[in-house]
């Protein structure tokens, strides 16, 4: 699930990433801000959840992709769209 907060002062938008991996043991973001080269760390919960609060700027478009205990790559159903990702695979776009 995504959530998203808006502020009317603000310039970014607070974006709250959560997924449900099984199994699991770390879940990291990568993307955001055209960032792929510093994957952020998920917060793990009690359950099979994981999730990551961040600020993004608001009025642009971030596209990002899971990455499951290193080497299982995830879309996000709950994304405002899909693109290609340019290796044959699909990455998830928040839209703010």
């Amino acid at each position: 699930m995504i959530t998203k907060t808006s502020f009317k002062t603000k310039n970014y938008t607070k974006v709250k990433f959560d997924i449900c991996v099984e199994g699991a043991t770390k879940v990291q973001i990568l993307g955001l801000n055209n960032d792929w080269a510093n994957p952020k760390d998920l917060k793990s919960k009690p359950d099979c959840n994981f999730s990551l609060e961040i600020n993004l700027d608001k009025d642009q478009e971030h596209t990002f992709k899971y990455l499951v205990d290193g080497t299982n790559w995830h879309t996000d159903i709950h994304a405002d769209k899909q693109v290609e990702d340019g290796f044959g695979g699909l990455n998830s776009v928040v839209i703010l």
